[in-house]
């Protein structure tokens, strides 16, 4: 992950696979190893990993960004709109295997005012890397560099 802090304009996000070697991924290649989106990667609000599978869930502000929750699947460069609460804000409170909640601010309010869960759609996301590919949990600290 590469984060972008562009003070008043927002905090914005790529997803940047380092340790490529042989590309396993047919959307990754060695000329091709940053991935970026105006929906998903412009006003990141908050993210978490999907445990066991190589996806992300990412929320944006509607500020800068379009104020929905998506879901990226990190081998085949692709996104699901979970939601678009286009509140305030919107913050992972939780996630696992299948689902995030999500807390919503109603712009009054500092903190969250109500929950949201959100499902994965069961075809949304590939199975986990094997251990020695980059975007296995283990080595996804290589794709940090910020």
């Amino acid at each position: 992950m590469f984060v972008f802090c562009d003070d008043a304009l927002g905090t914005n996000i790529a997803v940047f696979y380092s340790d490529l070697g042989d590309p396993r991924f047919s959307k990754w290649t060695l000329t091709r190893r940053f991935w970026q989106s105006d929906s998903w990667g412009a006003d990141v609000g908050a993210i978490a990993w999907v445990p066991h599978h190589n996806g992300l869930v990412v929320t944006t502000s509607e500020i800068y960004g379009t104020g929905s929750v998506y879901l990226l699947d990190l081998e085949k460069q692709s996104a699901v709109t979970l939601a678009e609460p286009k509140d305030c804000g919107a913050w992972i409170e939780s996630i696992d295997e299948l689902s995030v909640t999500i807390g919503i601010n109603d712009c009054e309010h500092p903190k969250p005012q109500r929950s949201l869960v959100l499902p994965f759609p069961l075809d949304a996301l590939q199975p986990e890397a094997p251990p020695n590919s980059a975007l296995h949990p283990t080595r996804r600290r290589s794709l940090a560099r910020h």
